[in-house]
This record gives C-alpha cells, sequence and structure tokens, in this order.
C-alpha cells in the first residue's frame, strides 16, 4: 500500500508540475483520499499522515504550478483533452471504490440478517423467523381455505417453551 501511496504521490506531483495545473492531474488525489481511508489494514494514525501529506502537496502545486508551463502554453486543445481525462478517470474511480462499498455492506447485511434469524445453537430458524415464515404461508392458505393448519402449528409454538 506504501508504494501505491508513493506513485500516486509522485505521479500526480510530476505531471501537475510540469504540465501545469491546469492539465487536471490534481484531480487524481479525490479517489485516492478515499482510497486511503477505506483501506482498513492501515492505523488511524498513517491515514492521517497520508492524508496531511496529500494535502500538503495538493496546496504546493497549487501555489507553483498554476500558471501556464512552455509546454502547454499554446496548446488549449490539449489543456482540454487531460482535463477531461482526467475528470472521467477520477469518476471511473470513485465509482469503482462506491461499487465496492456497495458490494460489501449488501454482504454485511445479508450475514446479519442471516445471524438475526438462525439460532446459532441448532442452525435451525429462531421463533421470530418462524412466525414471520408461518405469516407468509398463511396469506398463502387463505387464498385456498387451509388456514387452520397454520394456526395449529401457531398455537403449538407459542405454548412450547424453546429456552
Amino acid at each position: 500500500m506504501f508504494a501505491l501511496s508513493v506513485e500516486v504521490v509522485l505521479h500526480v506531483t510530476i505531471a501537475s508540475y510540469f504540465l501545469g495545473w491546469e492539465s487536471g492531474f490534481h484531480y487524481y488525489f479525490l479517489p485516492f483520499i478515499l482510497f486511503i481511508f477505506i483501506n482498513h489494514k492501515q492505523s488511524l494514525l498513517i491515514i492521517v499522515f497520508e492524508s496531511a501529506v496529500v494535502l500538503g502537496v495538493d496546496l504546493w502545486l497549487l501555489i507553483y504550478s498554476s500558471g501556464e508551463t512552455e509546454l502547454l502554453q499554446h496548446n488549449l486543445e490539449l489543456i482540454k483533452a487531460l482535463q477531461i481525462m482526467n475528470i472521467g478517470v477520477n469518476f471511473l474511480a470513485i465509482a469503482l471504490l462506491g461499487d465496492g462499498l456497495r458490494t460489501s455492506s449488501m454482504r454485511a447485511e445479508r450475514e446479519m440478517e442471516q445471524l438475526a434469524s438462525i439460532d446459532m445453537l441448532s442452525g435451525l430458524y429462531n421463533r421470530r423467523k418462524m412466525y414471520e415464515l408461518l405469516e407468509l404461508e398463511q396469506i398463502r392458505l387463505q387464498r385456498s381455505d387451509k388456514s387452520k393448519v397454520i394456526e395449529l402449528l401457531r398455537k403449538e409454538i407459542a405454548s412450547s417453551d424453546f429456552s
């Protein structure tokens, strides 16, 4: 992770310094900050340090690379193309990070739902989940006028002591 951090900071610094602030390479820091904070394998101290370094480099670039460089001085089309490319790359990076967060969140939610409805000792549904399933089954059987079976099961579960 450290090597990746150094590579991104050097890439942005060199590109922005030599091509100028207007080239848009400083936009690479936006998804990079998200990536730093999402990485759960780093300590908070390292995350804060890396973020401070990125902020310092970004401010330094703003101050010292804001003027036009000789390379891009007369090529406004190239500046526009670099800006569009850099914004597109950053939107893609943020979208990929967002998709990763969404996938992780959905997986965690499914796991929590399963933990909340299954008894860990027996591996069977707990009472709350059984009532939920019985309710759905009762609705289905009411259409065929067989709901008395469900009422008998509900009474049996209520009178049983599972504890």
